[in-house]
């Protein structure tokens, strides 16, 4: 099944489609969560390599 360029986003058009732009309070939600996110994966990672 083909899909249309047109339907495509970027991850960035994502975002601000969605969470609004970088001084929107739910954006700063956003972006924050994700900080937290990456900080744990990056532990969890760490974590492994060292057991």
């Amino acid at each position: 099944m083909k899909t249309k360029n047109s339907e495509f986003v970027s991850l960035d058009q994502f975002i601000e489609s969605n969470y609004g732009n970088s001084d929107n309070n739910s954006r700063d939600q956003f972006e924050s969560g994700y900080q937290h996110f990456k900080l744990g994966f990056l532990l969890h990672e760490a974590r492994k390599i060292r057991d």
